[in-house]
């Protein structure tokens, strides 16, 4: 007599029976999800968080109780959210999570909160809890939430001025060439405002190291407590504050022609200092090395856009019809393709004859353009927003060329800073689902 093929052995019944009652995920006491979650390492605790509501709970309880929001930002964020850390002053947390905020920009709305008279403004920018607004006689310092000046600075010829924890570097005209001053001032005490207006040329260098200028440059980037100055002879130099002194040392010489671009030409990342050339081309000098070196298309490829308007004849700012942007994505993200960028790095180099200013926030590229136009692009989704100036001035705006742009992180919002030559306007982008502030 033939066994039947649908018969089960009394084992067989038995492991059935066990599969069938075991517990899911949602039924392991939260104590075992939090013994795993401690054993894991920076990048797939990150990756918890996306997972379903209870992970994200235990993986915020892991990183409050261990003190881990700096180093899960610095490994999820863009370029290790430097950009963001000093442009706030919110905790690493709070920045974390305001790194998502720009996934919901295609909901965004635009909200005027303030609008300020200012004559000629040449840059400005947001450092911490304040703006920094730029005009040939000195500068503008405004606060963040009231958006009144807190502090005004007169100096000559003023170019750039930009602010760190540590240092200040400010940029002069020389007047009598086509390069520029660069001088670096360490805070000796963060809560001691630095007086600019002693200082003109020819400029007493004082022994304590807490100064340091290079006469003649083409380019300069402040980051962090590291400046980055490529003279005229076309040599890098890194200017750090260790210890209350400025350390000054040269990096490499470049033997070839570096394009008038500003500080756009000039990327760092982990260290290793990037330059822009022409078309995308680019050089490192990495933190082990004293020279240049050639960095190949398969190493980080260049992605080239041209968002010429064409048949326009406004007038555009000399230097700035071409912008760089160096981006290192985290780790595993998923809209790299890793065979083409097998290091999560890609290089955008935007060519537009209509662009007068631009800024790299992230993996958020903002442009300015002569007709008034802003144009905010969010790489990992290839999304364009865009607003323009005229649409938060009641008069028409004779000039609505867009000078430069900055943004301030905020808890749960992000403010778009936007110059013109004679105003500037701080402006709200409020997301979908935020309800704290009423129009």
């Amino acid at each position: 007599m033939s066994v039947p093929t649908d018969s089960k052995s009394p084992l067989d019944n038995e492991m059935r029976s066990r599969y069938s009652t075991t517990a899911g995920w949602d039924d392991i006491p939260t104590e075992i999800f939090i013994y795993i979650f401690k054993k894991l390492n920076i990048t797939s605790l990150r990756c918890c968080f996306a997972v379903n509501k209870k992970w994200s709970e235990i993986a915020t309880c892991i990183c409050d109780n261990q003190d881990l929001w700096q180093a899960l930002a610095e490994d999820g964020m863009v370029n290790h959210g430097v950009t963001q850390e000093l442009k706030s002053t919110l905790s690493w947390k709070d920045l974390y999570f305001n790194s998502f905020l720009w996934t919901k920009l295609p909901s965004a709305v635009a909200l005027k909160l303030h609008e300020v008279e200012q004559s000629d403004v040449r840059n400005m920018h947001v450092y911490r809890d304040k703006v920094i607004v730029v005009h040939p006689n000195g500068v503008e310092c405004y606060d963040i939430e009231s958006f009144q000046v807190i502090r005004s600075i007169i100096t000559l010829n003023c170019v750039d001025v930009q602010e760190s924890d540590d240092m200040v570097m400010v940029v002069t005209d020389n007047n009598y060439d086509s390069h520029y001053r660069v001088t670096m001032f360490i805070k000796l005490d963060k809560d001691e405002e630095i007086d600019i207006k002693k200082f003109h040329i020819p400029l007493r260098m004082p022994g304590d190291g807490s100064i340091h200028a290079f006469v003649e440059s083409l380019h300069w980037r402040l980051i962090g407590n590291r400046v980055y100055v490529i003279d005229k002879k076309c040599v890098l130099w890194e200017c750090s504050a260790i210890n209350g002194v400025l350390i000054i040392k040269a990096l490499a010489k470049y033997y070839g022609e570096i394009p008038r671009t500003r500080s756009s030409t000039i990327h760092v990342i982990e260290e290793d200092v990037y330059i822009s050339l022409k078309w995308g081309n680019l050089v490192t000098v990495t933190k082990n090395s004293r020279w240049f070196r050639k960095v190949n298309t398969t190493e980080i490829p260049t992605k080239i856009i041209d968002n010429s308007k064409l048949y326009t004849r406004t007038p555009r700012r000399n230097g700035f019809n071409t912008f760089n942007a160096f981006v290192k994505f985290p780790f595993a993200a998923e809209f790299i393709d890793q065979s083409v960028a097998p290091l999560n790095m890609i290089h955008y180099h935007y060519d537009d004859p209509e662009m007068i200013c631009a800024l790299q926030h992230g993996d958020v590229i903002l442009r300015g353009f002569a007709d008034g136009e802003i144009a905010i692009n969010l790489l990992r989704d290839d999304f364009k927003y865009n607003l323009n100036v005229q649409q938060f001035d009641q008069d028409e705006v004779t000039e609505p060329a867009v000078i430069a742009l900055d943004i301030c992180e905020l808890k749960g919002m992000h403010k778009l800073f936007v110059a013109t030559k004679h105003k500037v306007y701080n402006i709200l982008l409020k997301y979908q689902n935020d309800n704290r502030l009423e129009t």
